[in-house]
């Protein structure tokens, strides 16, 4: 008997009928945009301030018309590296929620930053620093919220590529970016020499600090609401992923 079913995947069901989905374009995106200045605190690859021109999460599903039996939703990027956030708030410190605000944060940037750390371990280059003095409470209008980022201080997101590494490189068109739960300083990075020393740096790295970035998906294309209608099917993410960036350039 012949199979209806994709070859090499065992997972795949013929009898499931794909799931309701919605296809956003940027422009669509792009009408009710929220600014968001947030700490983008990394493991290794250095920690950045930005400001992220984006699109709550909870409105996007809530504009796709989002079922009652929702609990969470997964992420997608076209390299196969998927995210799962819950819709609301949970104590583990590893999920971060779409629905609700997360604490305000203060801006972090002491003046013996620059003497201690001359590698640079925080880039504080973007535009949307200047002005800003260490201990400031950064004041987003409406909150900080998980947020679906178009732009970064001002221009797009630049699109993601496959490096000769078979790595991702870029962070765009899209990216789903949780701010911190547990707010606080850019710690240095686990690639410096003796990071976690006290004495060399003035933040040293904090294994249990809020490392956010890690679970923001660059050059996310799809988002999967959980748990899928009963019936159905989702698209195959690594065949569609990188067709979507295209698309957008």
């Amino acid at each position: 008997m012949l199979s209806a079913s994709i070859p090499g995947n065992p997972s795949d069901d013929p009898t499931k009928v794909p799931a309701p989905y919605k296809v956003f374009t940027r422009e669509e995106l792009e009408g009710t945009l929220h600014t968001q200045f947030m700490l983008m605190n990394t493991h290794k690859s250095g920690d950045f301030y930005a400001e992220y021109g984006a699109v709550p999460i909870s409105d996007l599903l809530d504009s796709a018309g989002m079922l009652s039996s929702a609990t969470g939703i997964t992420v997608f990027a076209p390299d196969g590296w998927s995210q799962y956030h819950p819709l609301d708030p949970d104590p583990d410190p590893l999920f971060y929620h779409v629905y609700g605000t997360y604490p305000a944060a203060d801006y972090y940037y002491p003046e013996q930053a620059d003497a201690l750390n001359p590698d640079g371990w925080c880039d504080y280059s973007a535009p949307s620093n200047k002005g800003r003095n260490h201990g400031d409470p950064i004041d987003i209008q409406n909150g900080l919220k998980m947020i679906l980022a178009i732009a970064r201080d001002g221009d797009y997101l630049q699109s993601g590529v496959l490096n000769d590494d078979n790595k991702l490189d870029g962070e765009g068109p899209f990216r789903v970016v949780p701010p911190q739960k547990s707010p606080g300083p850019p710690d240095k990075s686990t690639k410096a020499d003796d990071p976690s020393n006290p004495d060399k740096w003035v933040w040293p790295f904090d294994e249990d600090a809020d490392h956010n970035a890690g679970f923001a998906n660059r050059s996310a294309t799809m988002i999967r609401i959980e748990p899928l209608p009963e019936g159905t099917t989702d698209i195959d993410t690594l065949e569609a992923g990188w067709n979507f960036i295209a698309m957008i350039g």
